[in-house]
């Protein structure tokens, strides 16, 4: 009995052996193509952050599509000569919106982090950066709505330059993609300390920590009569 247990535990439990950690476990997903015996989403070192279905559509398909059929529109204005200008103006707008969501892709749906690398996925195309091989990104966020335009080493005409909605995005357990957004300002803030936007968000920082440490409680009024 003894020993028909012992071998059916071994053969439902091969991570009886000492448990590599995250880091071995990336490299060992990278030694073996991508097979590893603890899926991504259940591994702790990787977080998955997958844009809101509706929120995709209407922020970025239905922009990119708008744009799509504002380029015919504008030229045949700019050719028919009727408000030519505009019509111009029109297309210039429809042409680049196009170009940045199917072309370029610089609108990730989804956006997943690991100990070892940051990948970016946008209409069939997976985007890799080893963390270890970037060495500039540039961030210029939106606080108010976690958004971030993000350019990894400088970012390119057709990859590298992403419009990241972290606000919209969330992982399978349901969280909000916060860690997404505060790894880009620190990995900006790591490569790039003195750059102006990394100075003016210390300097913010430390302006919130110093108000709120110095902030008296309120006192009320029954307080103060019993002072007296």
């Amino acid at each position: 009995m003894k020993g028909s247990r012992q071998e059916h535990v071994s053969a439902e439990a091969p991570g009886a052996t000492p448990q590599a950690s995250p880091a071995t476990r990336g490299s060992d997903k990278g030694a073996k193509g991508g097979a590893s015996s603890v899926p991504a989403d259940e591994d702790a070192s990787v977080q998955t952050f997958t844009y809101d279905e509706h929120r995709y559509l209407f922020d970025v398909m239905v922009p990119g599509v708008v744009g799509a059929l504002a380029v015919p529109v504008g030229v045949g204005m700019a050719v028919a000569g009727f408000l030519a200008p505009i019509g111009i103006i029109v297309a210039v707008v429809g042409a680049y919106t196009v170009f940045n969501t199917f072309v370029a892709k610089c609108y990730p749906r989804v956006a997943t982090l690991s100990d070892d690398a940051l990948v970016f996925e946008s209409f069939g195309r997976t985007d890799t950066y080893p963390l270890a091989d970037i060495s500039r990104m540039p961030v210029r966020e939106n606080g108010q709505v976690r958004s971030a335009y993000v350019r990894v080493n400088g970012g390119g005409i057709l990859r590298g330059r992403y419009f990241v909605g972290c606000g919209d995005m969330r992982t399978p357990e349901g969280e909000s993609g916060e860690a997404l957004y505060q790894f880009f300002l620190a990995t900006e803030a790591r490569l790039d300390p003195d750059n102006i936007r990394v100075r003016a968000r210390r300097a913010e920082a430390r302006k919130l920590e110093g108000g709120t440490a110095s902030a008296p409680a309120p006192i009320g009024k029954r307080r103060r009569k019993k002072k007296r």
